[in-house]
């Protein structure tokens, strides 16, 4: 059978088939509505790299999500390119035989696309054939779904994530299953919503316009019901089809949706998740931050602004301030993640431990800018403690030249044109969802893909998970993801990887060849990693490779630190903003400078870099105006560019900013 025709031909017939369970004969589900050939374009999951499913009777049965998810995403690209060949005049058909979640997750991305939808869903043995739009007839037939209910766990969180069961089937919500998979996650759980039939009802050509009509509206409803909560977890117990109509029913603003799986009596979250963040997260990086001013954190009573150039130095003596000024930008981080009780609570235990003392609040302010021609974007923020010492929000601000999009006004924080934001412990900036035109959402973007590396080679040698947590960070700060992040590299990026690994191991007469391999994945009835990481090094005077492979204990403290810098400088989209610490750490001078080289090159595609050092050698690779010298004087910290200090202009490109710090001239200087 053909799988693809000519993309360049306009086609009348979509046909998006995932075929992971078995082959899908179209003869046999779509009938006489197939087109003749030269009229359809037909795209099939595996032809996009899905593997097979493990068998049904694998001793541990697991799922590889990760795997089919960059096929589901390679499938869209090209749904995409068919679309806009045809000019939008299509009839999209979407269905098959595969796990409910990639019915949801592809309907939720296919929902862009313009043209009819229908599904075709087997049931039993046959095929129906499912259309979404609905006519006048439909619109009068009853209602599907009849039975709805809002269930408050003894346990919640109003900020949590919120549950929603939908069954056609008249099943109740398997309350117990629900709350056994928010454990297992260590989510917090807003609450449980239930949309059901009282009877089983069947998904015919008939019905299923008005179920996909009506549970539009319900979701409409439910986001605008539950404005407050950081997520949502979807569990359907019903057909195929109906995980289908909820991705394409599913509204813009519903955060952060999990789509999960029922299997062996329990619930997964697939993935374990499926992210799907709005479009503009899978942009490159469309802010830098110009420019930081923090008050009131630690030993900074008032930074005022420091100006960031895209890849800067921090330079000064041990308690000096460097790690306090980039902790502060960490905390926003952080906080715009998990809400900031947990920001501050899991790094500095209270408010208190991180607020300077003679400061009664925390105040932050940053400057950014985006493309050429744009106004520059402010965003404020003010912290404070309660009377039981958590912090709550007071202030918080966000504009674009003049365009304000979040304010404060009596304590109520706005977003314009959503929703007031009246609880203490979220940044409005958390929930701002929308076009990636709005300033205050690509802010928010921004601050989620930061970095922040303390890297740790004892962790850097360990197991780790094989996915990255959608609502964490990219890498964890002392690089205990670092599995999960090379699983996540395409096989580009794991080849540019290798090739950086190459160049910084070109002098080195021990290591001739060097590979970066995935991890490993132990049948041993639980999921856990045979290694974290895998350096496959040829020694000198060896002519095979099979039998040296090196697990990353075996590895040096500043190969494992290559692997993880390299790795997350390969990931699409980069990260927005990277700060690493002391980052000669482990790292001799000549790989040093190969390090450099790779920072610099990201910088130029649009990431900020931030650095701390104490290295005289690694300072000297930098100009005098990358260089923020940090010095503590009159009991608090200090920031000025040493371009603002006497003399540096007039000895600049005679004498290094490494040379000018070891002889102590920026603490002599006022």
């Amino acid at each position: 059978m053909v799988y693809f025709t000519d993309m360049s031909a306009a086609a009348k017939q979509l046909i998006l088939v995932l075929d992971v369970y078995a082959d899908v004969s179209l003869e046999e589900a779509l009938g006489a509505r197939l087109a003749p050939e030269s009229e359809r374009t037909i795209l099939r999951l595996r032809s996009f790299g899905a593997p097979p499913p493990p068998p049904d009777d694998a001793e541990q049965r697991t799922f590889p999500w990760s795997e089919f998810l960059s096929a589901a995403q390679k499938l869209f690209a090209a749904a995409q390119g068919a679309s806009e060949a045809a000019n939008g005049a299509i009839d999209l058909y979407f269905g098959g035989l595969a796990p409910l979640p990639f019915f949801a997750y592809l309907a939720r991305r296919l929902r862009t696309l313009p043209g009819r939808r229908i599904l075709f869903s087997k049931n039993k043995l046959s095929w129906n054939i499912l259309p979404l739009q609905s006519d006048a007839r439909d619109a009068q037939s009853p209602p599907i779904f009849d039975a709805f209910s809002t269930h408050i766990p003894a346990i919640s969180a109003p900020e949590g994530r919120l549950a929603i069961f939908i069954s056609n089937l008249g099943y109740e919500a398997p309350y117990r299953a629900i709350d056994d998979l928010f454990r297992r996650q260590k989510q917090d759980i807003a609450a449980i919503e239930t949309i059901r039939s009282e009877r089983w009802v069947e998904l015919d050509e008939r019905s299923t316009p008005r179920a996909f009509s009506q549970l539009s509206e319900i979701l409409a409803s439910l986001a605008a019901k539950h404005a407050h909560i950081r997520g949502t977890a979807f569990f359907v117990a019903g057909p195929a089809a109906l995980g289908s109509m909820l991705g394409f029913a599913l509204p813009d603003d519903v955060p952060d949706p999990w789509f999960t799986n029922y299997e062996s009596g329990i619930y997964h979250v697939a993935a374990p998740s499926m992210p799907l963040q709005p479009a503009v997260e899978n942009l490159a990086p469309s802010l830098r931050l110009r420019s930081l001013r923090v008050r009131g954190v630690k030993s900074i009573r008032d930074s005022l602004p420091v100006k960031l150039p895209p890849i800067g130095v921090f330079v000064g003596r041990n308690s000096s301030g460097k790690s306090a000024f980039l902790e502060a930008l960490q905390w926003l981080h952080d906080a715009v993640l998990r809400g900031l009780s947990a920001a501050t609570r899991d790094k500095f235990h209270a408010l208190s431990d991180l607020r300077n003392k003679s400061c009664a609040k925390i105040e932050l302010d940053l400057e950014l800018e985006g493309d050429a021609g744009e106004p520059l974007l402010h965003y404020s923020v003010v912290v404070a403690e309660d009377l039981r010492g958590v912090p709550v929000v007071e202030q918080e601000h966000c504009k674009r030249g003049d365009n304000v999009e979040i304010f404060t006004e009596n304590r109520t924080r706005w977003i314009v044109n959503g929703p007031p934001i009246r609880d203490p412990d979220q940044l409005a900036l958390a929930y701002v969802r929308g076009s990636d035109a709005s300033a205050a959402e690509r802010l928010r973007v921004f601050l989620r893909r930061i970095v922040f590396l303390r890297l740790n080679p004892k962790q850097l040698a360990q197991p780790g998970p094989l996915q990255l947590d959608p609502q964490g960070p990219l890498l964890d700060e002392d690089g205990s993801t670092l599995p999960a992040l090379v699983e996540a590299l395409p096989v580009d990026g794991l080849e540019h990887v290798t090739e950086n690994m190459r160049s910084a191991f070109a002098d080195s007469a021990q290591i001739q060849r060097v590979n970066l391999l995935r991890s490993q994945i132990e049948p041993t009835g639980v999921l856990a990693l045979e290694q974290s990481l895998v350096s496959a090094i040829l020694p000198m005077g060896c002519r095979t490779m099979s039998s040296f492979r090196l697990p990353a204990w075996v590895l040096s403290e500043g190969t494992r630190r290559l692997a993880a810098l390299f790795s997350l400088l390969a990931l699409r989209p980069p990260p927005s903003l990277l700060v690493i610490e002391e980052i000669e750490n482990g790292l001799d001078p000549w790989t040093l400078g190969h390090v450099l080289d790779a920072l610099v090159h990201a910088a130029d595609s649009g990431t900020n870099i931030l650095l701390t050092t104490h290295s005289p050698f690694f300072l000297d690779k930098f100009d005098p105006e990358q260089v923020i010298h940090v010095v503590y004087r009159d009991g608090e910290s200090h920031y000025r560019s040493i371009m603002e200090y006497e003399d540096v202009v007039r000895y600049e490109g005679e004498v290094g900013p490494g040379v000018m710090y070891i002889s102590d001239y920026f603490s002599r200087a006022r």
